[in-house]
């Protein structure tokens, strides 16, 4: 798995419907403002990966999914 598929992957688990993202931080270890920055396209690679550990191994993240713009400046 590349790190954009890593991304995609963890981005679409964020966002599927039931899924609590404070509860998936706290599982993960992480605060809440590290979930939204993976979701406000400003991710980390310790974040992708503490995320990607969480993530039910049978979870697959659809293939349609638009990417977020960043941060406007």
């Amino acid at each position: 798995m590349t790190i954009s598929q890593g991304i995609h992957r963890a981005r679409s688990y964020l966002q599927a419907p039931g899924v609590n993202r404070a509860k998936v931080a706290e599982a993960a270890g992480l605060n809440w403002h590290a979930v939204n920055n993976l979701l406000t396209g400003d991710p980390r690679l310790s974040t992708l990966l503490a995320i990607e550990r969480v993530i039910p191994p049978d979870f697959v993240a659809p293939e349609d999914v638009s990417h977020p713009k960043g941060r406007a400046a």
